[in-house]
């Protein structure tokens, strides 16, 4: 079996990866192809598996490949915001007639996928994730509860996550999780977030893991007018180690507060 991945957004990616991984380790055999996007396209590098970076105009290059390819299947990634590669790819699916399918991160959640152009089949975590998409499809979702291989995966990573404790203060560490600058209200929530965290008695130091949607990191100089110390996670540093570490995770409607709920369903102590 042919199966072609596309992704662009990162959350997807981690999906998309962990579902190849599954497979791979249950010695089910297919022939995969991998099309992605930046920032996706970082966490196919670091893994196991070959991946094709396409830039944001890549419809000609997709059709290329498709038609070269020829899948039996495209497991497309799940993404928001902006159009791009998971959309060009299930639009071609529809006119050369190929499957194609995303796995949910979370309940009801449908993408940045027009209403008369949906994928095939959503791959989601429960029966409330079915109702929720089937409420915001009008019932044209066809759902499968499959479970959330990404999740899934985190019972056997916890203990080395763990001892991967990124925070170097004895004082409460606050780990916010960024998003997208675009969404609508979010820079400023976080800037009455910042300027309530000047009057917390309480020693703490404040991480900021920015989204890796962002080109350019703001947070320092919104800060720069506080006391309080600071200080912005490397890019390329793994989140799940201070997700699973910090004191307290603060998100702003980011999923990054479901793997944490996650993490703690999984560990033997609480985090």
């Amino acid at each position: 079996m042919k199966i072609l991945i596309t992704s662009r957004d990162v959350g997807a990616a981690k999906q998309n990866l962990a579902f190849l991984e599954n497979i791979f380790a249950a010695n089910l055999y297919a022939e995969i192809k991998i099309l992605a996007q930046q920032p996706a396209f970082k966490i196919f590098k670091k893994s196991n598996f070959k991946c094709t970076l396409l830039g944001e105009d890549c419809e000609k290059a997709c059709e290329s490949i498709i038609g070269e390819f020829k899948p039996d299947f495209v497991l497309l990634g799940l993404s928001g915001f902006k159009i791009g590669i998971d959309e060009v790819v299930r639009g071609l699916c529809k006119i050369k007639n190929i499957k194609c399918g995303v796995i949910q991160d979370y309940w009801g959640y449908t993408g940045g996928f027009d209403q008369d152009s949906l994928p095939n089949y959503f791959f989601v975590i429960d029966r409330q994730a079915e109702r929720l998409t089937l409420l915001n499809t009008q019932g044209k979702a066809n759902c499968i509860v499959s479970g959330s291989p990404k999740h899934e995966q985190y019972r056997y990573m916890i203990k080395k996550w763990t001892s991967d404790n990124p925070f170097n203060s004895s004082k409460n560490s606050l780990l916010l999780v960024g998003q997208p600058y675009e969404m609508p209200g979010y820079l400023e929530n976080i800037d009455y977030f910042f300027r309530a965290l000047e009057g917390v008695s309480n020693s703490f130091d404040l991480f900021i893991k920015d989204h890796p949607n962002n080109e350019k990191e703001i947070y320092s100089d919104m800060l720069n007018k506080y006391t309080y110390p600071f200080h912005i996670l490397d890019e390329n540093q793994a989140i799940e180690p201070a997700l699973v570490n910090a004191t307290i995770v603060i998100n702003c409607c980011s999923t990054a507060g479901l793997d944490h709920s996650f993490m703690q369903f999984y560990s033997k102590q609480a985090i």
